[in-house]
């Protein structure tokens, strides 16, 4: 993110100036983590979940995800092989079932 120019900053008063510099700060700050575990940086609710769908396609699997509440959403990050992967009959707090159109594709998602 590029921050404001300078004379858009000096012509705000004190106030919406820090107010704008801690807005910039914060945006700047967000992160996912490293994908390795649970990281030390991570601000935002999610977790990274790596397994390998079912040997049949389109066959509910479940997998572990340690966000102690029910998933909300999942975007896949990597796989090795063409498959979509959509939800399955619903996540718990502690799993979240999937399905993939593809037999065992080995994937890693970001589960939030």
């Amino acid at each position: 993110m590029r921050p404001p120019s300078v004379g858009i900053i000096s012509g705000l008063q004190d106030n919406e100036r820090v107010l704008l510099e801690d807005v910039i700060r914060c945006l700047s700050s967000i992160s996912f983590g490293s994908g390795t575990g649970v990281s030390e940086d991570q601000n935002i609710d999610c977790r990274y979940v790596t397994g390998t769908s079912n040997a049949i396609p389109d066959t509910e699997d479940s997998f572990a995800h340690l966000l102690k509440r029910t998933p909300i959403g999942f975007i896949i990050i990597s796989k090795d092989k063409a498959g979509d992967f959509y939800n399955g009959s619903g996540h718990t707090s502690s799993v979240i079932k999937l399905k993939c159109s593809v037999a065992s594709v080995t994937f890693k998602a970001l589960i939030f």
